[in-house]
């Protein structure tokens, strides 16, 4: 991580993330594959915002205990950048880490199917359909533009592939480039049709279900296997047993949710065509939950407010977004208050009162 030297005498941070375990790679200890980044204007795609709010969260930054003595870094003068250093107890620590309700934030790694939950949650939240959007489709979609700036490989650098080869194999579009219909008559060849065959946009689906009905999970609960494992778990005293259990109906839930989604999205598209386009749809608001949230969590509503407008954000938003997000990160959410009415130094804040609050 580097403060790199701007035009107007401030700085901004650039850094570069390695990876070494990539396909095909021979060496893995001494061949890795790195990506550069740097700070963006628009706060969605500003991952450094991120990554320095969890860096001050850990103390992970050498000589930085908080974000306001990282606000008083300056560049020397005659000098363009400042190098940034990890901490020794930082340095085998991973970044995306394990968090359990009864620990927390642990020092292990965070497992695969936790982060491919989390995508997937995030997916749906979005209205994106499951069943066709994936890491591998945006991986696709990236090479696609890569190809269109940088050579063959230089793009197998950005992807992670020690063999140049595994692109084509893996990582093609599986719609084609070319605009063969122009090529044929010689006319202006045009992309957008096939940009969106190629892109994300076509799982969109606004409005998506991100949950089973209740009587539909309630018709789940008298499957003929779930039943036997309920009552094979009950038996049994095994940690094993109850595991299987709860990973049977979890993949039972999985599967109902995307078959329900694939019904919805039918029933969607024929409901567009009978209506002729004119009739106005009635998807419940998923805003709900998210107002009711932002009053026990001002500091994410302001966070969505920066994420969702897709303005560019000055230094001074970008601080106060960090100052949120490091709140985010380090307040106890054991019990939660309103605004204005945490304890003060332990006790209740109302003046009449004054309990102890710490028992």
């Amino acid at each position: 991580m580097v403060l790199r030297r701007t035009q107007n005498n401030q700085w901004k941070l650039i850094y570069k993330i390695d990876q070494r375990w990539v396909k095909n790679n021979r060496d893995p200890e001494n061949i890795v594959f790195g990506t550069a980044l740097q700070e963006h204007d628009r706060f969605v795609y500003d991952d450094t915002a991120f990554l320095l709010s969890m860096a001050i969260t850990d103390r992970a930054l050498f000589g930085f205990d908080t974000l306001a003595d990282l606000q008083t870094q300056r560049i020397p003068d005659g000098e363009n950048q400042v190098v940034l250093r990890w901490r020794d107890s930082a340095l085998e620590k991973p970044i995306l880490r394990k968090c359990t309700k009864a620990g927390g934030v642990t020092d292990e790694f965070m497992p695969q199917r936790a982060f491919e939950a989390i995508f997937r949650n995030t997916l749906r939240n979005a209205g994106y359909a499951s069943c066709g959007a994936s890491v591998h489709s945006i991986r696709r979609q990236l090479g696609k533009k890569v190809d269109e700036l940088y050579t063959e490989v230089q793009r197998s650098q950005q992807l992670t592939q020690a063999d140049p080869r595994i692109f084509g194999q893996s990582y093609v579009a599986n719609t084609s480039s070319v605009d063969g219909q122009g090529a044929f008559l010689g006319e202006a060849t045009e992309h957008d049709h096939i940009d969106y065959f190629q892109s994300l946009e076509r799982y969109y689906e606004p409005g998506l279900p991100c949950e089973l009905p209740i009587q539909l999970e309630q018709r789940l609960k008298h499957d003929p296997k779930l039943l036997v494992l309920k009552a094979e778990a009950q038996r049994s005293e095994l940690k094993k047993d109850k595991q299987q259990l709860n990973s049977y109906w979890q993949s039972l839930k999985r599967t109902a949710l995307r078959q329900f989604q694939q019904q919805w999205v039918k029933e969607r598209r024929d409901w567009k065509v009978i209506t002729r386009g004119s009739g106005q749809s009635s998807d419940s608001c998923r805003t709900d939950l998210a107002s009711s949230l932002s009053l026990l969590f001002p500091e994410r509503y302001r966070l969505a407010q920066r994420i969702t407008s897709g303005n560019t954000v000055n230094s001074e938003e970008r601080w106060l977004a960090m100052e949120d997000l490091h709140t985010l990160c380090t307040r106890d959410f054991s019990v939660l208050y309103l605004p204005g009415h945490h304890p003060v130094h332990g006790n209740c804040p109302v003046k009449c009162c004054q309990t102890d609050l710490t028992q």
